[in-house]
């Protein structure tokens, strides 16, 4: 699998755990055990019986206890300046500026120096 866009997991935000397709749910799958590095933190907003979570005996079953409750998705952009790296993200622009403007005192294109 591809890098996932930075949009295709804010598109997730908010969303019902259980009713994610096959794509999403890799979406997310990869952003929960990578988003570190993208500056992403990704959490499911428990639902469930504390007790039942926390007596699941792998992440596939809390998984399965998480969707049986309809807990939501919760995305978090932490750091924009790392998510910027990621392909597909619209932020890209900002950041070629802000670059721009560091190497040559204003924010015009390369070709202005």
């Amino acid at each position: 699998m591809n890098i996932p866009t930075i949009e295709e997991i804010k598109a997730l935000d908010g969303r019902i755990f259980a009713t994610l397709s096959e794509k999403e749910q890799a979406v997310l799958d990869f952003y929960r055990d990578q988003g570190r590095k993208f500056g992403v933190s990704v959490s499911i907003v428990n639902e469930a019986d504390s007790d039942e979570l926390a007596a699941a005996k792998s992440v596939e079953q809390a998984d399965q206890i998480l969707k049986r409750t309809n807990s939501r998705v919760r995305i978090r952009l932490e750091k924009p300046q790392l998510a910027a790296t990621v392909p597909g993200n619209t932020q890209t622009d900002d950041v070629e500026s802000l670059l721009r403007l560091l190497n040559t005192g204003h924010p015009g294109s390369i070709g202005d120096r």
